[in-house]
């Protein structure tokens, strides 16, 4: 191919991305006077403030005819009874008819106070619970079955039992903190404590499954615009970040 022809193969393309980053504009642009309404939301309690609500302000700042509304719980609440445009859900999607996009995914430790480990011992495998005071959040299924899989890929599961339970993810995890037991949790609830070193992850060379961060919303033949854009906006804010 000649040179100036490479050239202008060059130019033609540069143009195109010049042309095409001006379209991107024109539709933000459009988007921002046109996408209005209001937006509800559902989330859990304790990543509904830490995550959500910085998002939902900056999505708001983004198109000023927007309004929302936040409603946050321990519970899993149904879209379809809730109303909601979107729920936020840590776990696997409990509906089949709901439609899904995945955020991101949580990493599950196991962690204890370092008073509590050197008044009782530190387990060294998921079967060394049985011997230890472990803290339950009584309303999950299965709440005193913890199921690990060693980096072997060999699966166990343990009975747990301790002397303090609780439905409030935040109640249990500054009961560990204080040294009640052990506890499971999210590692971006409890990372602070562990730079603070109020507690410590054990059994690290067993792996709890990692939860899915799922954007959730009913089936619906056109889903609206800004329904649409908030899941995408998750989506871009929350791919970098480690949970």
């Amino acid at each position: 191919m000649p040179a100036h022809h490479g050239g202008r193969a060059v130019l033609h393309a540069h143009q195109q991305v010049l042309a095409d980053l001006a379209m991107a504009r024109a539709e933000l642009a459009e988007h921002a006077t046109t996408v209005s309404g209001r937006l509800r939301i559902c989330g859990p309690t304790l990543f509904g403030p830490r995550y959500l609500a910085p998002l939902v302000a900056a999505f708001l700042a983004r198109y000023p005819r927007l309004t929302a509304s936040l409603d946050l719980s321990e519970e899993y609440d149904d879209p379809a009874t809730s109303g909601a445009d979107v729920t936020i859900r840590i776990g696997e999607t409990p509906d089949s008819n709901l439609i899904a996009r995945r955020l991101g995914t949580i990493r599950r430790v196991t962690f204890a106070s370092p008073a509590y480990l050197e008044a009782r011992g530190r387990p060294l495998r998921p079967a060394d619970l049985t011997q230890h005071d472990c803290v339950v959040r009584s309303s999950l299924p299965e709440a005193s079955l913890w199921r690990y899989r060693s980096k072997r890929g060999v699966e166990e599961s343990v009975q747990v039992r301790g002397r303090f339970e609780s439905n409030s993810t935040a109640a249990i995890n500054d009961a560990v903190a204080s040294g009640l037991g052990i506890g499971r949790a999210a590692y971006w609830q409890i990372g602070e404590l562990v730079q603070q070193r109020r507690v410590e992850l054990i059994l690290t060379d067993y792996e709890l499954s990692p939860l899915p961060l799922q954007a959730l919303w009913l089936p619906t033949r056109r889903l609206p615009a800004r329904t649409r854009l908030f899941v995408e906006f998750l989506a871009s804010r929350l791919e970098s970040v480690a949970l």
